[in-house]
């Protein structure tokens, strides 16, 4: 019985971490194969002070996720306000959703796509790494609107497919993800032992991120703080004396 039990746990978390990795390849695969640097990174003890700032900033951002359990509470509250950066940030990850595109995609639709795919991201690593008795029932649940999405192996040829086939189907996931996740768990004992079992990956170097946002007015000198919290690398600069996201990009692999 013993052996069964540990097979079955896993098979979860096989299982589990197996969607999250589909969508998460597919999203950043483009960025990721140029960003990557194994350059080792040094602060001053100015700058500890700011990743210190940027930690915090992460830490309330997560908090309101958790409180509010929607992405949109994020990119409203936590990302540059800068319009420039933000439409690059949404292009650049929705860019391989559409780079085939037949017919021309509003931004609006690609921004709804990024904060549909950035929620269940964020909501599946609550689920992760938050205590909870339910994941036979939860990948009961999913198990259709998973199929579902990733029979789907083409881009999307126009803003109808994008908003039903990618917006439509991340909420859909997300919906049930949401019923599963134990909003009080963050934070706790075993919400941390969780964490902390999970290796990192290397982050993307700040300075390719740099080359990425300049063509859309990031100043060359803007020094960007990497944040690692549960899946995700946090990228953020400092915006009129407030530390805010640039990009997020994913931390995390069993």
């Amino acid at each position: 019985m013993r052996c069964r039990v540990t097979t079955n746990h896993v098979w979860r978390r096989r299982l589990l971490f197996s969607i999250v990795s589909f969508i998460a390849m597919s999203i950043v695969e483009t960025n990721c194969a140029t960003l990557k640097s194994q350059t080792p990174l040094t602060q001053n003890a100015g700058q500890s002070k700011k990743q210190k700032l940027a930690e915090e900033a992460v830490d309330r951002l997560q908090g309101r996720f958790y409180e509010t359990l929607d992405f949109e509470t994020i990119w409203k509250e936590g990302y540059v306000a800068d319009a420039k950066l933000r439409s690059l940030e949404v292009e650049a990850i929705i860019f391989n959703f559409t780079r085939e595109a037949t017919e021309p995609i509003s931004h609006a639709a690609k921004e709804r796509a990024y904060i549909a795919t950035g929620n269940f991201q964020h909501a599946f690593s609550a689920v992760l790494f938050t205590p909870n008795d339910q994941v036979e029932k939860l990948l009961a649940e999913l198990k259709g609107p998973y199929e579902g999405f990733t029979q789907r192996r083409r881009p999307f040829a126009n803003e109808r497919e994008l908003d039903q086939d990618l917006t439509g189907a991340m909420n859909r996931m997300s919906a049930i993800l949401h019923k599963y996740t134990v909003q009080a768990g963050f934070g706790s004992p075993e919400y941390k032992a969780r964490v902390a079992r999970f290796e990192q990956t290397e982050p993307a170097n700040p300075k390719r991120i740099k080359e990425v946002f300049i063509p859309a007015g990031l100043s060359k000198e803007a020094e960007i703080y990497v944040v690692d919290r549960e899946m995700f690398h946090y990228y953020l600069i400092e915006e009129q004396g407030a530390f805010k996201v640039l990009t997020i990009l994913n931390r995390r692999e069993l």
